[in-house]
């Protein structure tokens, strides 16, 4: 079976939901599909199985709209208000969620019916190493989060800003050039604040070097506002890493495990409070670094639900 698969950009970009793809293209390639990466929208054989990421959707929206067949939206992100101009394209398209929170607004907001829409949720990749010894208290911070608004990089400079009398240090990954002013200002703000010799700004890591970084880290810091499931965070907690997040994402899920300490207001006061918390008081931290908890959800199981949506879809 053909799949035509609609994205913008390389698919070796590094983001959570770029990596998502690539894996599930993979699997679908090794397994009997034959996968077509593009952006060209204009001569799909929209007989063969199309699936369209979100990035793309409504840049296709008239392409969808009179589409022979339904193509499947991959929505890795949606704006939880609604679009009417959406509408009409999504009335015409089957969807793909990695997380409860597009899902639950596509069924409400859109008015999609419950076969309509599936959650089909990130793996781990089958090597992924466990972390095995922890500081008393933590010195080396972590932060994998593209320089994008949204992702909490104010809060978490700010928060650091008023936690500076005490030893810790931040390695922070991701990709500068999807809003280099944004990147920019980050940097002028972390001058400003007189973090510059506490924190370094680092390009995108590849993903299988994730995994080394976090044995490496003492807590990786999640600081964003919203997130359609939050990757990095099921990555870590697999690792053993110790995580402070917001209620973001599938949070839900990962404070299932007892190494997850949750801010539950997106405010600079509760922020600092919980940074300051964790990074002083070590019986708090050290109760963070005994995993009770696994999700060992393989990119095969992601991969055998995609294959079976498809054929739902498709046969």
């Amino acid at each position: 079976m053909k799949i035509n698969f609609v994205n913008r950009g390389s698919i070796d970009l590094v983001s959570g939901g770029y990596i998502y793809n690539k894996n599930i293209i993979k699997w679908l390639s090794l397994n009997g599909f034959e996968v077509e990466y593009t952006d060209n929208m204009k001569n799909l054989n929209w007989h063969d199985i199309t699936i369209i990421d979100s990035l793309m959707i409504r840049e296709m929206g008239n392409e969808i709209i009179n589409a022979p067949k339904k193509p499947i939206g991959l929505i890795h992100m949606i704006n939880e208000n609604k679009c009417p101009d959406l509408l009409p394209i999504f009335n015409n398209m089957n969807f793909i969620t990695t997380g409860s929170q597009s899902y639950n607004c596509l069924i409400k907001q859109y008015n999609k019916l419950e076969n309509e829409v599936a959650i089909v949720s990130p793996g781990i990749n089958k090597d992924w190493k466990k972390k095995t010894t922890y500081n008393s208290n933590p010195i080396s911070l972590l932060v994998v989060a593209n320089y994008l608004p949204g992702k909490g990089y104010e809060m978490l400079l700010e928060s650091l800003a008023l936690n500076k009398n005490i030893k810790w240090k931040l390695s922070c990954y991701g990709n500068n050039e999807f809003d280099p002013e944004y990147y920019k200002s980050l940097l002028q703000k972390s001058k400003s604040l007189n973090l510059t010799d506490r924190i370094t700004f680092n390009g995108s890591i590849a993903p299988k070097l994730i995994n080394s970084k976090m044995i490496d880290s003492d807590l990786l810091l999640h600081f964003s506002e919203s997130e359609s499931f939050g990757m990095v965070i099921q990555e870590a907690i697999h690792t053993g890493l110790p995580v402070i997040m917001y209620k973001t994402g599938e949070w839900q899920e990962f404070t299932k495990s007892n190494q997850v300490l949750l801010v539950d207001k997106y405010c600079l006061t509760d922020f600092s409070s919980a940074l300051h918390t964790i990074l002083t008081n070590e019986n708090t931290y050290r109760a963070l670094c005994t995993p009770t908890y696994q999700n060992d959800r393989s990119w095969d199981t992601v991969g055998l639900e995609i294959q079976n949506i498809l054929i739902k879809h498709y046969k």
